[in-house]
């Protein structure tokens, strides 16, 4: 997905918590940040691709958190 915003020449921001993840993507142009909070922080619109449910929980569903969900099908 991120390779396909940056082809579109969308600027992309990342952050991943296995930063080797992100590689590809940053040598392709997006900007790579050390916090989740750097990265999102002048973004009009943040994706977010949590690995596992107790992500979605722990880090989404946490007081004072605000989410919208959006769900793309084919």
């Amino acid at each position: 997905m991120i390779a396909k915003l940056l082809e579109a020449g969308y600027p992309v921001d990342v952050y991943d918590i296995n930063p080797a993840a992100a590689k590809d993507v940053v040598e392709k142009g997006a900007r790579w940040h050390d916090i989740p909070r750097d990265a999102a922080r002048d973004c009009d619109i943040v994706i977010t691709c949590p690995p596992l449910p107790r992500d979605v929980f722990d880090n989404m569903m946490a007081s004072g958190a605000r989410w919208s969900e959006c769900r793309l099908t084919a």
